[in-house]
């Protein structure tokens, strides 16, 4: 019992696992698979923002053309609502105005409203900002999503690999600076450094979003987890109220930071994302490994009664090898085999197990019959001996 738990800790701290392996800068030591890995994520992002643009264009072409006929259809009526009445321009452009003011009205579709809500439909986050009125559309975003959502989620996922490497070679650069003993980067510390840079994200739009909206600070920073979340409430939008009687280029740097806060922002919570999956994953497979070498000591070390000799019930039986056995040398799992079969519930070692006890029995009963063996082949011998001299000696007397 007492040989036995020091060989379990001993194993477990041996253990090499290939998901907890602290993520260095190694990788870039190797340029073509660095250059490959860039040009993969290079080619997912073009291909993303064009599949953006295409939808963009599509949007815009299904959702402009009917609020073009229904604009025509509109100025049409109010022409005739005026000659009707008798109304002035002025006095027409004033009863409109009260009537925009205490109605909600679907505004003109634009490109940049296109692309950005292609973006929240791929983003995952869905504001319901914007809604599809044409069958066309719905039937178009249906599909467009369909095939646009895997490709957006790849190319994000490739994106936060590459920010890893890109972090841990940094970290590293700076560890050496530093004239650091420790210069490997480990997950933790990647994960703890790209937790600061989201908040330093979230912080940043925050300040934008509060100059350029309606809002405060708080609701601005409020916005931001919301949207990096793709939860997408919906309650506060950006590019919605005080930019739509603007033209786009009174507004285009903001609408440029609100696509760059979601691209980056998403691309460290994915790269964030992932390092924590990994670590929960790494962690809860040692725990179920290290589970599986207790119970299987456990079962090495139950013990059995036969006759007046307490003996292990593992005797005769094949050891199974676990992945961390097959990892260790030949020394190692004769070591721990020979820690773990030596089992008793007396702490002393005077008693020999019952299959040392059975292996001597065997080695004297073969002994013995080796004895009786020798004994009877020299006792033939000497018996056809003493036969071959009487033969001869009848002989010589007869002759």
């Amino acid at each position: 019992m007492g040989k036995t738990a020091p060989s379990i800790k001993a194993v477990a701290g041996k253990t090499p696992t290939n998901d907890s392996t602290p993520i260095t800068s190694g990788e870039l030591n190797d340029p073509f698979q660095v250059q490959k890995k860039n040009i993969r994520t290079a080619a997912l992002i073009v291909c993303t923002f064009t599949y953006l643009i295409i939808g963009a264009c599509v949007f815009d072409a299904l959702e402009d053309a009917p609020f073009t006929d229904r604009k025509h259809r509109l100025e049409r009526k109010f022409a005739q609502f005026k000659h009707d009445h008798n109304m002035t321009n002025e006095t027409f452009r004033q009863l409109s105005d009260l009537i925009m003011n205490k109605t909600i009205v679907r505004h003109k579709w634009k490109f940049y409203d296109s692309f950005y809500f292609s973006t929240v439909v791929l983003a995952l986050i869905g504001y319901g900002h914007r809604q599809l009125i044409t069958s066309r559309g719905k039937i178009f975003c249906i599909f467009y999503a369909m095939l646009g959502i895997p490709m957006w989620l790849i190319t994000f996922q490739s994106t936060g690999e590459r920010l890893n490497s890109l972090l841990s070679y940094v970290l590293a650069r700076l560890k050496r600076s530093l004239h650091m003993k420790q210069t490997k980067i480990t997950d933790g510390e990647l994960l703890i450094t790209e937790s600061l840079l989201s908040i330093v994200i979230l912080v940043i739009g925050a300040f934008v979003f509060s100059k350029y909206e309606p809002w405060s600070f708080f609701e601005s920073f409020y916005y931001g987890f919301i949207t990096l979340t793709t939860i997408g409430f919906g309650d506060y939008v950006v590019l919605l109220n005080n930019h739509r009687d603007k033209d786009f280029i009174y507004h285009a740097e903001y609408f440029f930071f609100c696509m760059a806060f979601i691209f980056l922002g998403l691309t460290v919570l994915a790269s964030s994302m992932n390092l924590l999956v990994i670590r929960i994953v790494a962690f809860y497979s040692q725990e179920r490994l290290l589970e599986k070498l207790r119970q299987e000591e456990a079962a090495n070390q139950a013990v059995l009664l036969k006759g007046d000799v307490i003996c292990s019930t593992n005797t005769g039986k094949q050891r199974s090898t676990t992945p961390v056995m097959a990892e260790m040398t030949v020394n190692q799992q004769q070591q721990l085999l020979l820690n773990s079969s030596q089992t008793s519930v007396c702490s002393c070692t005077c008693m020999e197990t019952f299959s040392e006890w059975r292996q001597t029995r065997r080695k004297r009963a073969k002994w013995k019959k080796q004895q009786r063996n020798g004994l009877n082949k020299s006792m033939k011998k000497s018996e056809s001996t003493s036969s071959l001299n009487r033969m001869y000696a009848i002989r010589r007397s007869s002759v």
